[in-house]
């Protein structure tokens, strides 16, 4: 396990996204200035995971929006502490632009393989 905390720069294809990650653990690299996220290593998303879990600041945001849960309802709902909700709410805030690219790509990647319409799923049925 590096725990030398040596600063990596991580940048993504929008321009506004530049941030510093810290490497400490095999399972991801802390985002710079919040305690709760993580980067994956593997991971193609560019938006952090919440720490010990499989989900990613922006399915939690969609996830509270669609079901209507506040902050606090939401320690309940997917128990997680109020503190790494309000992390990833704030990161949210602060780079939904990152957020959004990331939706793209998974926008595009599912009409590639067939899973939502598009070119490559019409295409796909046409054969």
């Amino acid at each position: 396990m590096d725990t030398t905390n040596r600063a990596i720069l991580a940048s993504g294809k929008s321009r506004n996204y530049r941030m510093v990650i810290r490497a400490n653990s095999a399972a991801g690299h802390e985002v710079d200035g919040y305690e709760h996220l993580e980067l994956r290593p593997d991971s193609w998303r560019r938006q952090p995971n919440l720490k010990g879990r499989n989900l990613t600041v922006g399915q939690l945001v969609w996830k509270m929006t669609v079901n209507g849960v506040t902050p606090e309802a939401a320690v309940e709902e997917y128990d997680l502490p109020l503190s790494q909700i309000e992390e990833a709410l704030a990161y949210y805030r602060q780079h939904r632009d990152v957020v959004a690219q990331d939706e793209e790509d998974e926008r595009r990647r599912l009409e590639t393989v067939g899973i939502i319409g598009g070119a490559a799923a019409a295409d796909r049925r046409v054969r």
